[in-house]
Protein backbone atom coordinates (compact mmCIF):
# COMPACT_ATOMS: atom_id res chain seq x y z
CA UNK A 1 0.00 0.00 0.00
CA UNK A 2 1.30 3.42 -0.94
CA UNK A 3 -1.40 5.79 0.37
CA UNK A 4 -4.79 5.65 2.03
CA UNK A 5 -6.58 2.67 3.53
CA UNK A 6 -8.33 -0.30 1.92
CA UNK A 7 -10.51 -2.87 3.67
CA UNK A 8 -9.71 -6.42 2.57
CA UNK A 9 -11.57 -9.68 3.00
CA UNK A 10 -9.32 -12.56 1.90
CA UNK A 11 -10.56 -16.05 2.70
CA UNK A 12 -11.70 -15.88 6.32
CA UNK A 13 -9.52 -12.86 7.20
CA UNK A 14 -10.78 -9.26 7.33
CA UNK A 15 -8.43 -6.32 7.85
CA UNK A 16 -7.61 -2.76 6.84
CA UNK A 17 -4.34 -2.19 5.00
CA UNK A 18 -2.53 1.15 5.33
CA UNK A 19 0.49 2.77 3.68
CA UNK A 20 3.51 0.47 4.01
CA UNK A 21 1.45 -2.73 4.36
CA UNK A 22 1.81 -5.72 2.05
CA UNK A 23 -1.32 -7.68 1.16
CA UNK A 24 -1.25 -11.18 -0.34
CA UNK A 25 -4.35 -12.61 -2.00
CA UNK A 26 -3.55 -16.16 -3.18
CA UNK A 27 -5.05 -17.62 -6.34
CA UNK A 28 -8.27 -19.56 -5.76
CA UNK A 29 -8.91 -17.86 -2.40
CA UNK A 30 -11.97 -15.58 -2.56
CA UNK A 31 -11.03 -11.96 -1.96
CA UNK A 32 -12.69 -8.59 -1.99
CA UNK A 33 -11.63 -5.04 -1.21
CA UNK A 34 -13.18 -1.60 -0.74
CA UNK A 35 -11.86 1.87 0.02
CA UNK A 36 -11.86 3.09 3.59
CA UNK A 37 -10.40 6.49 2.73
CA UNK A 38 -11.74 8.62 -0.13
CA UNK A 39 -8.75 7.64 -2.27
CA UNK A 40 -5.94 5.11 -2.01
CA UNK A 41 -2.89 4.13 -4.02
CA UNK A 42 -1.47 0.64 -4.21
CA UNK A 43 1.12 -1.12 -6.31
CA UNK A 44 -0.20 -4.42 -7.64
CA UNK A 45 1.80 -7.44 -8.73
CA UNK A 46 -0.47 -9.98 -10.40
CA UNK A 47 0.91 -13.33 -11.43
CA UNK A 48 0.49 -15.27 -13.59
CA UNK A 49 -0.12 -12.64 -16.26
CA UNK A 50 -3.41 -12.31 -18.09
CA UNK A 51 -5.89 -10.48 -15.88
CA UNK A 52 -4.22 -7.14 -16.69
CA UNK A 53 -5.99 -7.33 -20.06
CA UNK A 54 -9.29 -6.97 -18.19
CA UNK A 55 -8.12 -3.75 -16.52
CA UNK A 56 -6.86 -2.34 -19.84
CA UNK A 57 -10.07 -3.18 -21.68
CA UNK A 58 -12.37 -1.51 -19.15
CA UNK A 59 -10.27 1.50 -18.17
CA UNK A 60 -9.77 4.96 -19.59
CA UNK A 61 -6.19 6.28 -19.68
CA UNK A 62 -5.54 9.30 -17.48
CA UNK A 63 -5.47 12.58 -19.37
CA UNK A 64 -3.42 14.32 -16.68
CA UNK A 65 -1.94 13.75 -13.23
CA UNK A 66 -5.11 15.14 -11.62
CA UNK A 67 -8.07 13.03 -10.56
CA UNK A 68 -10.92 13.31 -13.07
CA UNK A 69 -14.33 14.52 -11.95
CA UNK A 70 -16.63 11.86 -10.53
CA UNK A 71 -18.85 10.46 -13.27
CA UNK A 72 -22.54 11.23 -12.97
CA UNK A 73 -24.83 8.19 -13.03
CA UNK A 74 -24.01 4.62 -13.90
CA UNK A 75 -22.44 3.31 -17.10
CA UNK A 76 -24.88 1.56 -19.44
CA UNK A 77 -25.96 -1.99 -18.57
CA UNK A 78 -24.09 -3.27 -21.64
CA UNK A 79 -20.81 -2.10 -20.07
CA UNK A 80 -21.37 -4.35 -17.05
CA UNK A 81 -22.56 -7.21 -19.27
CA UNK A 82 -19.33 -6.94 -21.28
CA UNK A 83 -17.25 -6.84 -18.09
CA UNK A 84 -18.92 -9.99 -16.77
CA UNK A 85 -18.48 -11.81 -20.09
CA UNK A 86 -14.77 -10.91 -20.33
CA UNK A 87 -14.11 -11.72 -16.67
CA UNK A 88 -15.69 -15.14 -17.16
CA UNK A 89 -13.49 -15.74 -20.22
CA UNK A 90 -10.44 -14.93 -18.06
CA UNK A 91 -11.54 -17.27 -15.27
CA UNK A 92 -12.65 -14.57 -12.81
CA UNK A 93 -15.55 -15.58 -10.58
CA UNK A 94 -17.56 -12.68 -9.18
CA UNK A 95 -18.33 -13.21 -5.53
CA UNK A 96 -21.31 -11.84 -3.64
CA UNK A 97 -20.39 -9.20 -1.09
CA UNK A 98 -18.91 -10.80 2.01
Amino acid sequence: MLEGEIRFHIGDKKFIAKAGDLVYAPKDVPHQFSLVTETAKALLLITPAGIETFFKEFSVPAQSLELPPVQEGQPPVEFFDNMLKRATELGVVWMPEF
